[in-house]
């Protein structure tokens, strides 16, 4: 069984672009990161702090890696040996080319480890529901 993972930048938030929650598309936040006030229909405050603290971590270590956080968040997934492609949406051909480009780029198992470090806290207020539109009550993924 292979894994062909959706969102892996995570509708944008993990190309560097956003640094808050405001800035975010306005409608574009319905996942549990954000405030349902922003759209969502999980009904719940969200975690858009722990989000973007997590994001600003994991950008910092992309940074002393000299690795591109859009990169990094792709290899990332790919490191996982049970994920055999990445679902990555391009707005234009420069992203296509960046997203072709992610590849030839190589995450080392220090940088690997100390994403999924920085990430550890988000994970586990998210917890183990992994509907990202729906409460765990509300899930559609049971």
């Amino acid at each position: 069984v292979s894994i062909l993972t959706y969102s892996s930048l995570m509708h944008g938030l993990l190309t560097g672009k956003y640094r808050t929650a405001d800035e975010f598309p306005a409608g574009r936040g319905r996942t549990r990161h954000f405030s349902s006030a922003r759209g969502g229909s999980h009904g719940g405050e969200g975690f858009e702090d722990l989000t973007f603290e997590t994001i600003r971590k994991v950008a910092s270590i992309c940074d002393q890696a000299g690795l591109p956080l859009v990169t990094a968040a792709v290899l990332w997934v790919l490191k996982n040996p049970a994920v055999t492609s990445v679902l990555a949406g391009a707005r234009d051909t420069e992203q296509v080319g960046v997203n072709a480009r992610i590849t030839d780029s190589v995450m080392t198992d220090d940088v690997y480890d100390a994403i999924c470090g920085a990430s550890e806290g988000l994970k586990e207020a998210l917890g183990p529901c992994t509907d990202m539109w729906k409460s765990a009550e509300e899930s559609r993924i049971r």
